[in-house]
């Protein structure tokens, strides 16, 4: 028996690749397109970083050139409101009364804050322990309602 020969013009080719057409872009192109939008992007977060330092160069300037002006209106008021105290005060009580509203220094009371292991204590220059243990006090004189502060110590 003759042995099989391929045939004269030899096999057809064996189609091994799958003929599917591009979609799409070259990745060149996706990657041009990336930078070009990264670039105007950085274009505008700049331009904007610059405009922001700009309104607040504006912004502290201004408020630099106001602050004497608000002072003055500050002032003004404060002036306003001690003459009206003022008023008030002679209303109630007749005339200025030098010991209400002395001009003379008086030296104020040291008070003595201390810590302990159990607590807070607190010693004033009362003569009687009169107060509470978490009001620190800075007297002119002890215990009169026109000269004292208390303030709440934290």
């Amino acid at each position: 028996m003759p042995q099989d020969m391929p045939p004269v013009g030899g096999y057809a080719q064996v189609q091994y690749k799958r003929n599917i057409p591009a979609r799409g872009f070259k990745p060149a192109y996706y990657m041009i397109g990336m930078h070009v939008i990264m670039a105007y992007g950085f274009y505008k977060y700049f331009y904007g970083a610059r405009e922001q330092r700009e309104l607040a160069r504006e912004k502290m300037w201004s408020r630099h050139h106001l602050t004497p002006l608000l002072q003055a209106e500050e002032d003004r008021d404060q002036v306003r409101r001690h003459y009206a105290d003022k008023a008030r005060e002679k209303e109630l009580l007749g005339t200025d009364i030098k010991v209400y509203n002395s001009d003379r220094y008086v030296f104020p009371t040291p008070v003595l804050v201390t810590r302990s292991h159990i607590g807070i204590d607190t010693y004033c220059s009362c003569p009687s322990q009169l107060c509470p243990p978490y009001f620190r006090l800075y007297p002119l004189q002890p215990h009169s309602i026109n000269t004292l502060t208390m303030s709440l110590w934290i």
